[in-house]
């Protein structure tokens, strides 16, 4: 989740010092996990045990900037503090098992495959963030290039304010010919406007060409898709009699008038199931994305459809979990990580001075 009361700098210094961590913790081979990342920035005299320690030069890098603020100790507890929420919020038994181990997910996402994510309402606020980060690693990868083997990437994001998608509005707007297709939906525009600011809603919005606007339940909203659909011209003819000179007479004359297509009114009207449908499919000689009053029906087979799958789903979930490869760490392998920690990055014996070493041009040479 993005937050918005970020801290202009501790917020930048701690994702720093965090990508440095998990660039760190990769090179610990089968215990480059969570765990690992937490035992370190946790680690008794930590910055004088990664400036004391033979690091890769281009992890002393991403260390650059916590090194050279070593010396106050007031910055470095912000930024290690900073950087801890990350880690820490993933330290609880019912959560950490999802994190630790191999994964299952597959990195390049074929034809036939599906890859289902799910929040647990109980613990949304630990587990969305790396939830919604692995999301994004999976799709931006999928369309790096174009998918013409594996077809197009087919990305449904229900409840979307519930999770923050940096590249959304960029995914939307230019990766379609990659082969990316997002299929969107949410509430009313006031809780996409929270999590992703009013800028980026109506990029988002206007991206999405088919839309299916049901009764938002929200006036802002309502009137927002009102002025969407734009007015509409109105002729009729109007009629006046008199009777000067002692006889009557009818004058008629055509007048026009302009009112909204739809007010937000009837927006905020719309029974279940009632909605406006905007396709760039329909239309005619003169206009595109002619906007249609529909009654979506759910016909019997897709009835039948959701009704099998909920009679099975709970059999699947139970066998699928029967062969799962997650398990719950214990005490004992955390212990495992703090040895590991203590082994590979021991306190120096010696006083480390702050700052940070230029990279070597061996070591440049031998990285690429």
């Amino acid at each position: 989740m993005k937050s918005q009361s970020e801290d202009g700098f501790f917020g930048p210094s701690g994702d720093q010092l965090t990508q440095a961590i998990l660039m760190l913790t990769k090179e610990f081979g089968e215990y480059a996990d969570i765990m690992t990342a937490a035992a370190i920035l946790s680690s008794e005299q930590m910055i004088n045990r990664l400036m004391g320690a033979s690091l890769n030069p281009w992890i002393r890098i991403a260390f650059g900037q916590l090194f050279s603020s070593a010396a106050s100790e007031k910055t470095v507890a912000g930024i290690t503090a900073t950087a801890s929420l990350m880690f820490t919020r993933f330290m609880a038994k019912n959560t950490l098992g999802c994190f630790v181990g191999k994964t299952t997910l597959p990195l390049e996402i074929k034809r036939k495959q599906m890859i289902i994510f799910g929040l647990d309402r109980e613990r949304r606020d630990a587990v969305a963030p790396l939830m919604t980060s692995i999301l994004h690693m999976t799709i931006a990868r999928n369309i790096a290039s174009k998918r013409v083997d594996s077809g197009p990437l087919i990305v449904a994001l229900d409840e979307l304010p519930s999770i923050y998608l940096p590249d959304l509005y960029r995914w939307l707007n230019e990766s379609r010919s990659e082969g990316f297709c997002g299929i969107l939906g949410w509430q009313n525009m006031g809780q996409l406007e929270k999590n992703y600011g009013k800028e980026v809603a109506k990029t988002i919005l206007g991206a999405c060409s088919t839309k299916f606007v049901f009764n938002p339940g929200e006036n802002e909203s309502a009137q927002l898709f009102s002025s969407f659909l734009g007015d509409e011209e109105i002729k009729y003819k109007h009629s006046s009699r008199s009777t000067g000179g002692g006889k009557p007479s009818t004058t008629t004359s055509e007048q026009e008038k302009t009112k909204k297509l739809f007010e937000s009114a009837q927006f905020l009207k719309l029974p279940a199931g009632k909605c406006v449908f905007i396709n760039p499919a329909y239309a005619n000689k003169e206009e595109g994305s002619v906007p249609l009053l529909k009654t979506i029906k759910i016909g019997a087979y897709a009835d039948n459809i959701e009704q099998y799958n909920q009679q099975k789903w709970q059999k699947l979930v139970k066998n699928m979990a029967l062969h799962s490869t997650q398990k719950y760490p214990t005490q004992q392998d955390l212990d495992i990580r703090i040895k590991e920690v203590d082994r590979r990055l021991p306190i120096p014996q010696e006083p480390v001075e702050a700052g940070v070493e230029a990279l070597p041009v061996d070591g440049m040479r031998s990285m690429l």
